[in-house]
């Protein structure tokens, strides 16, 4: 019997759900003991335990001594530490507060919209978060926003220089709200440091870089299509002005250098709009890929710009041509024929 058994692990060594996993079902729960309304404490016990069938993890729930089930102890205590990582002592937007009452639990206002939608009045979890981080660190001049304006102006120096980093900004919590890229970690309790925040705000600004160079408009005035659209293109363009005056500082207030910024090289506008097709491409791979949208977003914008791809790992290729298949069924990619299709998207 002693050699039967030790051929099997024991479901001790097996690890119960951390935190972050028991954070939806204990906010679940506690929505419904306090009936969603905020500033309403109950004794954490019954949370706990109802929690736990929430969850669907009662029934793996033992008490000390045996070997086949998560010790109760252990797990209560798993659940103690996902309400104190929704409290305002772990979190930036906490979701839950102690009462005044010993061992007693309830929803801040955060908490309740999170729990019933219809209190968010047409915002988002997202949204919500980025107000609350907002007004609670100075406004729109305070903290936490002179932080993202810091980090994309010291990335993007010409950005900076023309006075667009608050676009890039704007852009980037837009893109956020839109998207409502927060809720799954808020409803982990999970920490949203302002750094992260920070870190989309330049990955935003990048990509606002490359739709500006991207832009067929833009390209066609400023000089700067491939040798692909040159040799491609019919001319249907006729730029205004083929010259760009500049006035030095060391010369005088009348002085003027002037230089060609416009390719006189036959050609036209790209007959389709990159920027509809990214955003769309965007789209898909945040819905069905959201653990490797940055990266996927990335190389179709790399390829659109005809530059070298990076080394993408199997599990990415596979993801990015689900996004092109998914793109292609969509009518997204209308317009291109097989060869652009394999030129441009091809990872």
């Amino acid at each position: 019997m002693q050699e039967t058994s030790s051929r099997f692990v024991s479901f001790s060594t097996i690890l119960p759900p951390d935190p972050p996993k028991i954070f939806k079902p204990l906010l679940e729960t506690l929505g419904r003991i306090v009936g969603g309304s905020p500033n309403v404490f109950v004794g954490h016990d019954e949370i706990v335990s109802e929690t736990l069938r929430e969850a669907g993890i009662s029934e793996f729930v033992v008490d000390s001594g045996s070997e086949i089930g998560w010790n109760r102890d252990r797990v209560r205590s798993t659940v103690m530490d996902a309400f104190r990582n929704g409290t305002d002592a772990q979190s930036t937007f906490p979701l839950f507060k102690m009462g005044t009452a010993p061992d007693s639990w309830g929803l801040t206002a955060a908490g309740a919209s999170a729990v019933d939608p219809e209190r968010l009045k047409g915002k988002n979890l997202t949204s919500a978060f980025l107000d609350a981080r907002i007004v609670s660190t100075g406004g729109i001049n305070g903290k936490f926003m002179k932080g993202l304006r810091a980090a994309v102006g010291s990335k993007l120096q010409l950005s900076a220089a023309i006075g667009i980093v608050d676009d890039h900004v704007q852009t980037c919590l837009m893109r956020l709200v839109q998207r409502d890229s927060l809720r799954e970690r808020i409803l982990s309790g999970m920490r949203i440091p302002d750094g992260q925040i920070a870190s989309y705000a330049v990955r935003s600004a990048f990509n606002d870089c490359r739709d500006s160079g991207t832009e067929p408009v833009a390209r066609a005035m400023c000089g700067a299509r491939t040798e692909r659209e040159r040799d491609r293109d019919v001319n249907v363009y006729a730029p205004v002005t083929t010259r760009l005056a500049w006035r030095r500082a060391e010369v005088g207030a009348d002085e003027f250098d002037d230089f060609d910024v416009v390719d006189t090289t036959p050609g036209s506008l790209d007959v389709l709009s990159f920027n509809e097709i990214m955003d769309g491409l965007e789209s898909i791979a945040h819905a069905n890929h959201p653990d490797a949208a940055l990266e996927i977003v990335e190389i179709f914008r790399t390829r659109a710009e005809g530059l070298p791809l990076p080394r993408v790992s199997p599990v990415v290729a596979a993801k990015i041509k689900d996004c092109v298949k998914k793109a292609a069924h969509g009518g997204l990619l209308k317009g291109l024929d097989g060869a652009d299709m394999v030129a441009v998207f091809r990872c």
